[in-house]
């Protein structure tokens, strides 16, 4: 299916691609309208749409009883945003641009 979008594409012909996967989009289309109950939110070339809305990255691992100090320390690494400790799993969410070391 993509390899005929992409000739109909290369042939000059518009088509309107109905998806909701955003790797999808981002192979197929020079523009990303994204909709909710009929209403534009964003626009925008994939790169645009990635850079202003992608911007955390979530880690999830177990461990079912981790000390406290390691919880702060987790929480003061650079581009950590939050720190969440939920049933044995923690959660560690941050700036995707930012390597979390």
């Amino acid at each position: 299916m993509w390899d005929a979008v992409r000739r109909l594409h290369a042939d000059g012909t518009t088509v309107l691609l109905v998806t909701h996967e955003m790797v999808e989009a981002e192979a197929l289309c020079d523009r990303i309208v994204v909709l909710r109950a009929g209403r534009v939110l964003d626009a925008g070339a994939p790169g645009e749409l990635v850079a202003r809305h992608a911007n955390l990255a979530t880690v999830e691992f177990s461990w079912p009883d981790p000390p406290a100090p390691l919880l702060e320390e987790l929480g003061r690494l650079e581009g950590v945003r939050q720190v969440k400790r939920t049933a044995g799993w923690i959660t560690v969410e941050g700036n995707r641009r930012r390597r979390l070391a």
